[in-house]
């Protein structure tokens, strides 16, 4: 069963996490990943998965919209262990639920994805 952190800058599973996708330069977005500064997230939602910190996702807004609205799944980024063994989309999957589920949480009128899930389609095993 996935876990889910809020995390700031000193919470373990984002250290962690973070480390990972920085030297992670196995896909075109690699470089959204050098420098995320989280004070300018409304939230960091961190998942582990059997104790393994498997990914993050922000939510968003920094100004660029209205305050009641905001972006989630925002930086979102799979720990490429869990790519490997095809869990990829699952755990977008379980992210995008339980940003939905806690929709209350938020306090926003409107969450909404921007881009599509970034994936080669090829190199998922379901």
């Amino acid at each position: 069963m996935d876990q889910y952190f809020l995390a700031n800058n000193d919470t373990v599973e984002w250290k962690k996490l973070y480390a990972i996708a920085q030297a992670d330069k196995d896909h075109m977005l690699w470089e959204n990943y050098q420098d995320i500064n989280l004070d300018t997230y409304e939230h960091m939602i961190v998942t582990v998965r059997n104790g393994e910190p498997a990914s993050f996702q922000g939510i968003y807004n920094n100004g660029r919209w209205p305050s009641n609205v905001s972006r989630f799944c925002n930086r979102a980024y799979i720990n490429p262990y869990f790519r490997n063994l095809g869990q990829g989309l699952e755990i977008t999957h379980n992210n995008v639920k339980y940003t939905l589920d806690n929709y209350a949480r938020w306090g926003k009128d409107v969450l909404f994805i921007s881009r599509g899930v970034q994936y080669d389609l090829s190199l998922i095993h379901i």
